[in-house]
């Protein structure tokens, strides 16, 4: 399997994590924050799951990005991450913004935590 390949199936993986938790992160966003009223103009029955699927994006890109790439990593989490930063932003969802701040922060430490496990193991 050549480069390109893997790059584009860790891609196609990682949006069906991002999609499949994204009930997972809307409840702990709604234990976390507690419940929307509404989500914006989209009028979702679930509310919570908007802000879920930013979280699980901010945590699987997060992830994926330091886990799996070497070269390039500033850039392609400036770029993703800093389109969710100035989605939130614009919109003026502080709470959220708190939220994905700290999803970040908990998938950098893991990702280094698995990396760590990773070398032990490798050896």
């Amino acid at each position: 399997m050549n480069q390109t390949t893997k790059k584009i199936l860790l891609i196609i993986i990682t949006i069906a994590l991002i999609i499949i938790l994204t009930p997972a992160f809307g409840s702990l966003y709604e234990k976390i924050i507690g419940r929307q009223v509404s989500a914006g103009f989209f009028g979702l029955d679930n509310p919570e799951y908007f802000e879920g699927f930013f979280m699980a994006y901010a945590f699987f890109v997060t992830l994926v990005t330091i886990l799996f790439f070497t070269s390039k990593r500033n850039k392609i989490l400036s770029l993703f991450l800093g389109a969710l930063f100035l989605l939130n932003i614009i919109s003026g969802t502080w709470k959220s913004l708190m939220v994905n701040i700290g999803t970040i922060i908990i998938a950098i430490i893991l990702a280094q935590i698995i990396k760590i496990i990773y070398k032990k193991f490798k050896k």
